[in-house]
């Protein structure tokens, strides 16, 4: 077999994910999009939520906001990868209002009851001060009364799956995963992974793609100061498991994500 490869495109986010886009459906063909993100909108409700007016951020190829669509949302969608919006557009057609955004950049899109992201989309942001910057601009974007829910991946999450190895694959795309965090990750630290997908393109030549995916890890506390300083109050915190259901109170070692909801000060 022979294999061409182009060179790397590095950790720059949005080269990352330019790179990924061909392949990140199928490498996240076993995530039950469905049963998530109707467990994270019953959570949204009961803590104030009203309207149906969805703000997706970093929606990606557009996995995450295609069930609230479903559900009768009005749905606006950004992502700093343009190919990565360019798979959401042959998913969404003309139901979505697709926006190329930096979320640490965001400007206000309008006034949404519901402000979404999702996918460990902030561990990619690995600066407090650019975390507080995304926060403001979900901020500038709420309704009145709106709810923000976010998600962050656990220590749990960066000690095993950023710490293991992984192959997915069918007979013209082979996928391998190779977390290089280990079982001492502590809190705040940067974790790495590398992704590289293979693509049969015939005459025994595979195609190589190859993605860095670095993140941070961001502490309770650091997340509750970032979110104070933009003028937002937490509502609640919660533990999520590995399919995608709520667990109740977060347990950092023990659940695989932490979902947070939020609100604007005065509406606390």
């Amino acid at each position: 077999m022979t294999v061409s490869a182009p060179p790397v495109p590095g950790a720059d986010v949005r080269s990352t994910y330019d790179a990924l886009a061909p392949f990140y459906d199928r490498f996240t063909a076993d995530h039950d999009y469905e049963l998530w993100t109707r467990e994270l909108e019953g959570l949204a409700r009961r803590h104030g939520a009203r309207g149906r007016r969805l703000l997706d951020l970093a929606c990606g190829t557009g996995k995450s906001f295609a069930p609230f669509l479903g559900r009768g949302y009005r749905v606006t969608a950004c992502d700093i990868s343009p190919e990565m919006l360019r798979v959401a557009a042959t998913r969404a057609g003309d139901a979505v209002r697709l926006l190329e955004r930096d979320i640490r950049r965001l400007d206000r899109l309008g006034a949404f009851d519901l402000v979404c992201c999702l996918d460990d989309a902030l561990n990619y942001v690995t600066d407090s001060d650019e975390l507080e910057l995304v926060f403001a601009g979900i901020r500038r974007n709420l309704a009145p009364g709106g709810v923000a829910l976010f998600d962050l991946n656990t220590l749990w999450c960066y000690r095993t799956f950023f710490a293991s190895s992984a192959v997915v694959e069918d007979d013209s795309l082979v996928l391998t995963w190779h977390g290089r965090a280990d079982a001492s990750f502590g809190a705040g630290e940067l974790a790495e992974a590398g992704l590289s997908a293979f693509v049969d393109a015939g005459g025994g030549v595979w195609r190589r793609t190859e993605t860095v995916h670095r993140q941070r890890h961001h502490p309770r506390a650091v997340v509750a100061e970032a979110l104070e300083r933009a003028g937002l109050a937490v509502l609640g915190v919660f533990g999520q498991d590995t399919g995608g259901r709520i667990q109740g109170a977060l347990d950092d070692d023990a659940h695989s994500k932490a979902v947070y909801l939020a609100c604007a000060r005065e509406h606390a």
